[in-house]
């Protein structure tokens, strides 16, 4: 080959490699290329939800955006939602923590920075409460809770507003209230704090929510709880239902009660609950033993809701009317229950001559009333169980008696 061939040749393929280098450069780099990796999780083993929010938001302490708002959790919220994702991530960072700790269930994912737009509002397991509900001590910011801020503009600082939206969010970590000095003190955990995921620790003014800051984070407006402990407890609701550890929720005003009988598998809607009545209306106490009692909102809705407690307790409700007998001895009268097996038991005596009521409660089922001589009395009994906190109360019976 000639000389000048071989150059020529040479010449063809270098400028072959230029072009082929230009054109990869003119490719944009990988996603993956353009932010970092998130950083290692901890062991979530053994954790309640709330530890888990926690230990995930303090290990990515240190993550910082490339460029332009650029993270792994602006990622996978633009694949999860179809939002944008390379934005001030503060709630992203927010979404992101709490879908792996398993609790996505609880917010509605959001990149907007405001107390409202994690769905907690109206959420069944969570609540928000504003900077009032704190300062007034009703409210103490737990770990794990969502902290809004709001800027230095805004006014009435302290107040019942949960619908700010110009300003930044965290995760709290720990908080207590110094009334002496008129303090809440705060650690926190923060995406997109100085363009990385920061840990902070400061102190509020109890008196206006102020942080001492300035921009949208002068003020707290509000602290939202997600409701970690009631989800953990559905969770486990939910896992044990079908086991032989039985369980019974403890109903909210409402809701639609009905057992699940294992021995045939049947579920049968019982009675709409209503506060302060019993929690079933059709299960005799021989039955009640592995019968598992469900909440739900709706007949056909079988989301649980609620707090369990152990269904043992639950052997001794059933739905007998309690019977009463009553003797006399002189002035004293003594009441009988019986028919019914009860946490405690209520007497009202009356006086039919004078209208006066003597009412009393016990943990015996005899009732022991002194009235007066020679005259009638008109006695009215029930039964009552306290289970997971919530009392029922059975129908009522009644006798009339003559003292002697």
């Amino acid at each position: 080959m000639s000389t000048t061939n071989r150059s020529r040749i040479i010449a063809v393929i270098l400028a072959v490699i230029v072009l082929f280098g230009v054109a990869v450069g003119t490719v944009r780099p990988t996603e993956a290329a353009e932010y970092a990796p998130a950083k290692a999780l901890p062991s979530l083993s053994g954790k309640t939800t709330q530890q888990k929010v926690v230990a995930i938001a303090q290990s990515q302490i240190g993550y910082a955006e490339t460029v332009n708002n650029k993270t792994v959790y602006g990622k996978w919220f633009h694949d999860k939602t179809g939002k944008q994702g390379y934005c001030a991530w503060c709630a992203i960072f927010i979404s992101w923590v709490l879908m792996k700790a398993d609790a996505g269930d609880l917010i509605t994912y959001t990149y907007t920075a405001g107390a409202y737009s994690f769905g907690l509002l109206k959420s069944q397991y969570g609540q928000s409460h504003s900077f009032k509900d704190i300062k007034d001590g009703t409210y103490v910011p737990q770990p794990g809770d969502i902290i809004s801020y709001y800027d230095e503009g805004s006014s009435n600082t302290v107040s019942s507003k949960l619908k700010y939206t110009n300003g930044h969010v965290g995760i709290v970590i720990s908080a207590n209230v110094d009334k002496a000095k008129g303090k809440l003190n705060l650690v926190t955990v923060d995406g997109n704090w100085g363009d990385k995921v920061s840990k902070r620790t400061f102190s509020v003014s109890l008196s206006n929510g102020k942080t001492g800051l300035t921009g949208g984070n002068a003020y707290v407006y509000a602290v939202s709880n997600p409701g970690y402990n009631l989800y953990d407890d559905v969770q486990a609701f939910k896992r044990n239902a079908k086991s032989s550890s039985n369980m019974v929720l403890a109903p909210k005003s409402g809701s639609v009660c009905f057992f699940d009988n294992p021995s045939n598998n049947s579920k049968t809607v019982v009675s709409k609950y209503i506060s302060g009545k019993y929690l079933h209306a059709s299960v005799a106490a021989k039955n009640a033993q592995g019968v598992k009692f469900y909440l739900i909102d709706k007949a056909d809705d079988a989301k649980l809701i609620g707090k369990y407690v152990s269904e043992k307790q639950v052997t001794q409700v059933n739905n007998k009317t309690p019977k009463v007998t009553v003797t006399a001895k002189g002035k004293t009268l003594t009441a009988k229950i019986t028919n019914v097996t009860a946490t405690g038991y209520s007497y009202i005596f009356k006086d039919n001559l004078t209208g006066k009521t003597t009412k009393f409660s016990t943990n015996v089922s005899t009732g022991t009333f002194n009235g007066a001589l020679l005259r009638k009395y008109t006695i009215t009994v029930s039964a009552y169980w306290v289970i997971g906190g919530v009392k029922y109360t059975s129908s009522t019976a009644t006798a009339t008696k003559w003292t002697i």
